[in-house]
């Protein structure tokens, strides 16, 4: 990653990446992903859950220590 020639803070709302994606294989591990969040006080976006826009998305959000948000999606069903 390159450094900014003009030193500003991450803003997810300004033009460029928004965030980064990790797929799991399981509902289970996304929800995992969050309480480990949780453990390491960073700022939770959007606690586990279905987002129905996206198709079969089940998804947690977070924040970095930089700021950056981190998206933990499982494009699976739930386990029975």
């Amino acid at each position: 990653m390159a450094q900014a020639l003009e030193p500003a803070p991450h803003s997810r709302h300004g033009t460029g990446l928004q965030h980064l994606s990790f797929v799991v294989s399981n509902r289970a591990t996304a929800r995992e992903a969050r309480d480990w969040a949780v453990a390491h006080h960073a700022e939770v976006v959007h606690g586990p859950r279905e987002f129905p826009e996206y198709g079969v998305h089940y998804a947690t959000y977070f924040l970095d220590p930089r700021g950056f948000m981190l998206e933990v999606v499982c494009h699976g069903a739930e386990e029975t």
